[in-house]
C-alpha cells in the first residue's frame, strides 16, 4: 500500500490532468467555433460550456477518488460541495427571470 505521501501526489497528478487537458480541449472547441463562427454559435457555447464544467468535473473527480480510497470524511465534504453545484444550477436555471 502506498504511504499518505505518494497517494497525495497521484490525486495531485490525477487533478492537474483533467484540468490540462479538460482546457486544451476546452479551448480547442471554442477555438473551431470561433473560426468557424459564420456556419454556427453553437460550438462556441459548447466550449464556454467545458469551460464552466471543468471544476464541476473536478469535484465529481475527487469524490470519485475519497470514496475508493475509504476516506469518507473528504468523500462527504465533496458530495456536499457537488450538491450546493447542482442545486445552485437547478435553482438559477428555473427561477423566474426579473
Amino acid at each position: 500500500m502506498k504511504d499518505h505521501s505518494a497517494k497525495t501526489i497521484d490525486l495531485e497528478k490525477t487533478l492537474s490532468a483533467l484540468l490540462y487537458y479538460g482546457t486544451w480541449v476546452a479551448s480547442a472547441v471554442t477555438a473551431v467555433g470561433y473560426f468557424f463562427r459564420s456556419y454556427t454559435n453553437e460550438i462556441i457555447i459548447v466550449g464556454i460550456a467545458l469551460f464552466i464544467l471543468l471544476p464541476t468535473l473536478r469535484v465529481m473527480l475527487l469524490l470519485f477518488i475519497f470514496v475508493r480510497r475509504h476516506e469518507y470524511n473528504f468523500g462527504l465534504v465533496a458530495a456536499l460541495v457537488l450538491a450546493i453545484i447542482i442545486a445552485s444550477t437547478v435553482i438559477g436555471l428555473y427561477l423566474p427571470q426579473v
